[in-house]
């Protein structure tokens, strides 16, 4: 699946515009955070395809989205702008609804869904753990020093190599939690 374009990003622009509050975006942004890891996550067929009411618990239920309607409304709408797709499964003989799933129809860019508040909090995490992962080197390279070694930051510069990508490179995916990082 390629990386969306301008059309999507004008489609993801306009649900948003149609949202009215701030907090409602943030919903939406967390529906997508979900919906967008788990596609990321899905391996070489980019299914990604994730049961309604695993981002119900996961969202809901944990009070990140304080009512059930709100949820389903901004999931409605989701869909209706053509931005997640849905799909249903018929139970196989057995009363009741069947399971309903849902995917990001692209690998968008999560920045796309944040609010201007979302920004400013991801920037000041990040700047964070890039002072502090500053410092780390600068206290280990001075340690290299004390123990004889010889220009120790051109040897780490030499030694360490860039990893590949393994997501598309415009998706920006990130860790709302400083925990979660490995500073």
């Amino acid at each position: 699946m390629d990386a969306p374009g301008d059309d999507e990003k004008k489609k993801v622009d306009a649900f948003l515009s149609s949202l009215r509050s701030d907090d409602v975006k943030h919903y939406a942004f967390l529906i997508m955070e979900h919906l967008i890891k788990r596609k990321m996550t899905a391996g070489p067929d980019g299914e990604g395809w994730v049961r309604g009411r695993e981002i119900h618990e996961a969202l809901v239920q944990t009070a990140e989205i304080p009512h059930g309607t709100t949820f389903f409304r901004i999931l409605a709408g989701l869909e209706k702008a053509g931005i997640i797709e849905q799909r249903k499964h018929e139970p196989g003989g057995t009363p009741g609804r069947g399971a309903v799933f849902f995917r990001s129809k692209e690998f968008y860019p999560i920045s796309w869904f944040m609010t201007r508040d979302d920004l400013l909090t991801e920037y000041a995490v990040t700047y964070d753990r890039a002072i502090r992962r500053y410092n780390k080197l600068k206290t280990a390279i001075k340690m290299l020093e004390d123990l004889g070694v010889e220009d120790p930051e051109k040897k780490i510069n030499e030694s360490v190599k860039q990893p590949k990508r393994s997501r598309p490179s415009n998706v920006l995916i990130w860790s709302r939690y400083p925990s979660d990082v490995d500073d």
